[in-house]
């Protein structure tokens, strides 16, 4: 999963820390590529505040952008009244659209949960289009009544068509009891922005780099306060990004190498780094291909300092 982030804004508010959205499990078994596109503002403690859905995705990722969101913080003391857009991508590297697939709900209901059914690839990404299809959940699960809202190259939609028919889905419910929704299903072509952030930076199938030291807990009391990490090499990385975070009230907050924005890279299977204080902090590391994109990283360990 690729994190996009575009701050939309005439004056940016400086991000202190922030946490990765995660797919959620429903998109994982679809396939699921989509962008979902937010808007807050900033209050004067750096807390996001007015949080709102621009521009939906379904399949359970707007919420979890939202909870990734709220547990952003913000240089304190500079309150952002004007709404500031960001968008958050998921890219799955499966060669298939961009989705999303939003319902009109009735008050009190829950949305329709894609159970099993995958996003349908047989799409010409060489064009710039954008296809929408409208279709009801019945309270049974099925997918019914599918009709093309706005095909402008003229589609072929056949085979389009055939993986939605064979979706089934949890339905909508209003007080425990199934309802009939409708929804609209958009599959787009990512635009240049986006595609060049998946080509450079999206997730490839490199396994997780198994740690060796330190120890999940381990704790420290020496200065000065260095941490020697080291792992085992994965198989296929060309190098390796690593991440390490302190903890201060309960908040964790990113050590940035600030040439990356992302972590620390290096091309060795160990790296030494100067922690900031006696306190709680944890690190992992990401496997990198030799184009530049991430595999999948390891767990997080934690280890503190007691002095």
């Amino acid at each position: 999963m690729l994190t996009l982030l575009l701050l939309l804004a005439q004056s940016q508010p400086v991000i202190v820390s922030k946490a990765e959205p995660g797919y959620s499990e429903e998109a994982r078994r679809a396939g699921v590529n989509a962008v979902v596109v937010l808007s807050f503002t900033v209050d004067a403690a750096g807390v996001p505040a007015n949080i709102r859905i621009v521009d939906g995705a379904g399949f359970g990722l707007d919420e979890r952008s939202i909870d990734a969101l709220r547990a952003w913080r913000f240089k304190p003391g500079v309150e952002i009244d004007t709404p500031v857009r960001v968008e958050m991508t998921f890219w799955r590297e499966n060669n298939g659209p961009l989705a999303s697939l939003n319902f009109k709900l009735p008050d009190g209901a829950s949305r329709p949960e894609l159970l099993a059914g995958h996003i349908p690839e047989a799409i010409d990404l060489s064009k710039e289009s954008r296809l929408r299809v409208s279709l009801t959940v019945a309270t049974d699960g099925a997918a019914h009544n599918f009709s093309v809202l706005e095909n402008p190259t003229q589609m072929p939609t056949k085979e389009v068509f055939a993986a939605p028919r064979e979706w089934r889905f949890r339905p909508a419910s209003v007080n425990g009891q199934p309802v009939q929704v409708e929804g609209v299903l958009t599959l787009s072509r990512p635009d240049s922005l986006v595609r060049q952030a998946m080509e450079n930076a999206a997730y490839t199938s490199l396994p997780a780099p198994k740690l060796l030291e330190p120890a999940e807990g381990a704790t420290f009391s020496h200065i000065p306060r260095r941490v020697r990490c080291r792992w085992e090499p994965s198989p296929g990385a060309a190098s390796y990004l690593v991440e390490w975070d302190y903890s201060d009230s309960g908040v964790w907050h990113a050590e940035v190498e600030h040439t990356t924005g992302a972590g620390f890279p290096t091309r060795d299977t160990g790296i030494e780094f100067t922690f900031v204080g006696p306190q709680l902090g944890r690190w992992r590391v990401w496997p990198i291909d030799a184009s530049g994109r991430r595999g999948t990283p390891s767990e997080w360990r934690t280890f503190s300092f007691t002095r």
